[in-house]
């Protein structure tokens, strides 16, 4: 068997075994111009023709895509150029694309690569959705990572901080992705271009070692290979083997999660706080990204596949769905909100019910109350609303068993405040003379509960990463500069319910009032 049967055994095996590419698929190939994605073409165009000539497969057709970042000048023209010729050779339909990836980078904060990634994936994305529509088939997306490239993403991802999605490195297949060279050597993608004679291009920014990537490949890789008389890259691709299928078993737990606690119509994502905060943390980050990815905003899935859905994303909306506030907003970008009804949280485009609905900012003053309950007079009538959200204050509370529910729902749930009713009198009384609902301000002071003393609010909201849009309509119940409770958030140490408290008072803060 000559080195090209080797290696197209090899790139079938892989094809097959992993169910990359079906009879009757559309397959657009990823075509940079270097060596990798050449070879990736010719492969691909012989995996074609096979197929073809078998009467029982229903052909697969292959299409080339050449995406010009704009970052290189003549060079990437010359790129755009040569992926022309070599589609041409290959007797396939070729389509370029431009995009200005230096503007969008700066437009978005992002690094070059980083911005590279998004507007070539958007683009092929897009082109195949265009495809499925013209011929009915089903549409993949080739890219031409090899068994190298798996590797030094492992180790990038280990430097940069990673979970056991990282470790897996590269997937074989995610979503309409097809990796069908991830067994295949770089050494072997230069054999198959020689085999076809179509030569490759080389991107000079390959050759420094500028960016992290190209370091590891460059300088870091061999040297621990030199040093250890190890080959770091079969470690690494041992490693993501076995990652791949942790994460495979663990999609699979999400996936089984998502039907039990979320609902996907028309774009939009609605998720059972209660039901998605109880999952175990591996899957609930899972099932974040999958709400996240299916929502859509002016039509479209911003975040389609979970490709760039942050960890801080994941974060947010799990504090978001635990503590915020019902009637809360949470931004999580590229057009997509949270907005918090009671127990669910709709997922999608900014909201028009809830810009609908003024929001009532002034304080709510809260003496009245208070000196009702002291007078042993009921005051769980007394509601009032405050910035799209309803404050209801119950008291006072003097039998044992309503003393400890107001304990056990302060502990379990932030929406609910409880204090010692004599205590909170005097506390007010000392501090001011007035207690108010109200939004932060500055100067605020907050002792959440169980820390040893007194810090800024705004330090605080800083330690529990609270995003800035979320702090500044936060509801909190004060007195002077003093915060007793951050709504949703967390619960102050200032003069709270105890076991031996024998009256107390309560207050829920939210949309309606809680049926729990």
């Amino acid at each position: 068997m000559d080195v090209f049967a080797k290696i197209y055994s090899k790139f079938t095996e892989t094809v097959k075994t992993r169910s990359l590419i079906e009879p009757g698929d559309v397959v657009i190939a990823s075509l940079s111009g270097g060596s990798d994605s050449v070879a990736l073409l010719w492969l691909l165009v012989t995996f074609a023709k096979k197929n073809a000539e078998n009467a029982a497969f229903c052909p697969v057709t292959v299409k080339a895509f050449h995406f010009n970042h704009m970052i290189r000048g003549a060079e990437a023209d010359g790129d755009e150029e040569f992926c022309g010729e070599l589609a041409k050779k290959a007797g396939v339909s070729f389509r370029a694309e431009r995009g200005d990836v230096p503007a969008y980078a700066s437009e978005k904060g992002l690094s070059i690569e980083t911005a590279a990634r998004e507007m070539r994936y958007r683009a092929l994305e897009n082109y195949a959705l265009e495809l499925e529509k013209e011929t009915g088939a089903n549409v993949k997306i080739a890219v031409a990572h090899n068994r190298e490239d798996r590797a030094e993403t492992v180790l990038f991802n280990i430097i940069r901080g990673t979970s056991v999605d990282g470790l897996a490195g590269i997937r074989y297949r995610n979503g309409r992705i097809v990796r069908p060279l991830l067994d295949v050597s770089k050494e072997e993608t230069y054999a198959v271009c020689d085999r076809f004679g179509s030569g490759f291009r080389t991107d000079s920014t390959n050759l420094t070692t500028d960016c992290t990537r190209n370091l590891l490949r460059l300088d870091v890789i061999p040297y621990v290979n030199e040093k250890t008389g190890s080959d770091l890259t079969e470690k690494l691709l041992r490693l993501s083997e076995l990652a791949e299928a942790d994460a495979e078993y663990l999609d699979a737990e999400a996936g089984s999660a998502f039907i039990n606690c979320a609902r996907e119509e028309d774009g939009t994502v609605f998720l059972d706080c209660g039901k998605f905060s109880a999952l175990h943390p591996a899957v609930r980050g899972r099932v974040a990204v999958k709400a996240v990815s299916l929502a859509k905003a002016g039509g479209e899935a911003p975040f389609r596949d979970g490709v760039s859905v942050s960890q801080s994303m994941v974060n947010r909306l799990s504090r978001f769905a635990e503590s915020g506030r019902s009637g809360g907003e949470l931004e999580l970008g590229n057009g997509i909100f949270c907005l918090k009804k009671g127990k669910i949280i709709k997922i999608g485009e900014h909201s028009t019910e809830a810009a609908a609905t003024p929001k009532d900012n002034t304080p709510v003053h809260l003496e009245e109350a208070l000196e009702t309950a002291l007078r042993a007079d009921a005051c769980g009538e007394l509601s009032a609303e405050f910035s799209g959200g309803r404050l209801t204050v119950t008291g006072p509370l003097t039998a044992r068993e309503s003393i400890s529910d107001a304990l056990k729902r302060a502990k379990n749930d932030t929406r609910y405040a409880s204090f010692d009713l004599e205590k909170l009198a005097e506390f007010v009384a000392e501090s001011g003379g007035e207690l108010v609902l109200r939004h932060p301000a500055a100067g605020d002071v907050f002792k959440p509960f169980g820390a040893p003393g007194k810090k800024p609010l705004r330090r605080f909201f800083t330690d529990v990463k609270l995003p800035a849009a979320e702090r500044e309509n936060a509801a909190v119940l004060a007195t002077g500069n003093t915060v007793l409770h951050v709504f949703g958030v967390r619960g102050g140490d200032f003069v709270t319910v105890q076991k031996r408290t024998s009256c107390g008072i309560m207050f829920y803060y939210g949309t309606v009032p809680a049926e729990d």
